[in-house]
């Protein structure tokens, strides 16, 4: 070393450039080496702790069958992850090993894994069965009629069949709202009286420990499965139910909670950015203006399109946490569904309109529209959000200022068509069929009809932006990687993974 360093200092006095290059790139090449040893050496996860979530929606029941709102189905996914879920939008499932449809559409064949329930007892096709029966006659409305049409045949204790009379093109990313429950347990359950002590027994990561409330405050904590594969890497999952989204995020503030989702971001502190890692995820929703066809003229609505500043209203009232969206489609979603590019070039048209647009007095929707009316004299109407539904069936409105949640994959027909609310009162043929056959037609690109129904209907909408979903997360907290969901109910796909740095 000695030797080493005399060279060096040879190398320096005499300045011999050559021997001063070579010299500068030895050091490289060794500091080069020691990084490279540094990214491949194995790493391995501490396994324990505890991952603190806050919500601020009532946690009433936790019956997995009949879910009262977002953040009971959180909790519910992480005892029974659904059949199906989406990693990121790529479909993904802990529970088959295989799944494939017959030629004809009609049959979708599925293949279990080995996997046990937290008891150590097998999950077998039985319980898919039990449970799928369950939901067909005690479940959510959705998917009753989703599902009415379908029924299951076990094959053996692995393998099962899932017969459609009519095509469904959404059968399988339907499956995402559907649990196993253990049959031998919850053929004794009371669903109007639900007791907790049957949570106790689930499939996912963790399963339900206990449930506390004290001075507005309710605990909900998960224990780890040690049946799952691969074992979960934080011993307990607590939910701390805060009676308001203000009270959660205080909590945040304090550090009493490592996590939190769905706050607002108006006037966020600087400093939650110190211990917070905040997540802009997108969800498969858009706000927009809606219009009746029968009563606003297709030039006002292009030039409407055309006019607005969407840059600006994401800046001034998003704080730049949305997407620019000039289609049915913002741009993240696009990617996810591997649709093209949307080719826009907004033009300032400078022309007063006369247009009066019914705006709901909820979430940001009276932002926007108050930045509407004081930059393009827009008249707005507030009205409560209940409703809505009757304004959009009687049709005597303008134009709407909301938003669309059209789930994964897009399920658009509900909002536009005529077996749904037909915001935009049209009578088109060649769209109807459009609808009919993105949902029933087996034969069809799914990416092509979308991108022929998005250009349709751009002629009667003027689409704005999506806004981000916000996710809060300890900076200590890693594992996390997801960018777009479905909703925000499955923000949990890969919990296992997580763990305290």
């Amino acid at each position: 070393m000695k030797l080493f360093l005399l060279k060096i200092r040879k190398i320096i006095l005499e300045r011999n450039i050559i021997d001063f290059l070579i010299l500068v790139l030895f050091i490289l090449g060794i500091g080069f080496l020691f990084y490279y040893l540094s990214l491949t050496k194995t790493f391995k996860p501490k396994i324990g702790g505890i991952y603190r979530e806050g919500l601020f929606e009532t946690i009433n029941s936790l019956n997995p069958l009949l879910p009262k709102n977002e953040s009971e189905k959180s909790v519910l996914n992480i005892i029974y992850p659904p059949l199906i879920e989406y990693d990121n939008g790529v479909l993904v499932s802990k529970f088959l090993k295989s799944y494939y449809f017959s030629p004809d559409h009609l049959t979708l064949s599925l293949e279990l894994r080995d996997l046990k329930w937290s008891d150590g007892s097998e999950l077998t096709t039985d319980d898919l069965a039990f449970s799928f029966d369950l939901f067909k006659k005690s479940g959510p409305a959705d998917f009753i009629n989703n599902f009415k049409n379908v029924e299951i045949k076990i094959i053996d204790k692995k393998r099962a069949e899932l017969h459609l009379s009519l095509n469904d093109n959404y059968l399988l990313p339907n499956l995402k709202n559907f649990k196993i429950l253990p049959a031998k347990t919850y053929a004794k359950a009371d669903f109007e009286n639900f007791d907790l002590a049957f949570l106790k027994i689930g499939s996912g990561p963790f399963v339900f420990d206990s449930l506390k409330t004290k001075n507005n405050l309710t605990i909900i904590k998960l224990k780890r499965n040690n049946f799952y594969n691969p074992q979960p890497y934080f011993d307990e999952i607590h939910f701390y139910v805060f009676p308001s989204a203000k009270a959660a995020f205080d909590a945040l503030i304090l550090k009493e909670i490592d996590g939190l989702a769905g706050v607002n971001y108006f006037d966020l502190p600087q400093n939650i950015y110190f211990n917070y890692q905040i997540y802009s995820i997108t969800l498969p929703r858009v706000i927009g203006l809606f219009f009746n066809s029968q009563k606003v003229k297709p030039e006002i609505i292009n030039v409407l399109n055309q006019e607005i500043d969407r840059q600006k209203i994401v800046k001034s009232i998003f704080k730049n946490k949305a997407e620019i969206s000039y289609g049915l489609f913002s741009p993240r979603v696009r990617n996810v569904l591997g649709l093209g590019n949307l080719n826009f070039s907004p033009n300032s048209i400078s022309q007063k309109l006369s247009l009066k647009i019914i705006v709901p007095s909820s979430y940001f929707y009276p932002d926007v529209a108050r930045w509407l009316k004081e930059n393009y004299n827009l008249e707005t109407e507030f009205v409560k959000p209940e409703e809505l539904n009757e304004i959009l069936t009687k049709k005597e409105y303008q134009a709407v200022l909301s938003g669309l949640n059209f789930n994964h994959p897009p399920f658009i027909s509900s909002f536009f068509s005529k077996l749904g609310y037909n915001i935009n009162n049209l009578d088109d043929v060649d769209l109807e069929r459009n609808f009919q056959d993105l949902m029933t037609n087996p034969q069809i690109k799914i990416n092509e009809k979308l991108t022929a129904i998005e250009k349709n209907l751009l002629r009667f909408n003027v689409f704005l932006m999506n806004p981000h979903y916000l996710y809060f997360l300890n900076k200590n907290i890693i594992g996390f990687d997801q960018f777009f969901l479905p909703a925000p109910e499955f923000r949990f796909v890969k919990l296992e993974f997580w763990y305290r740095k």
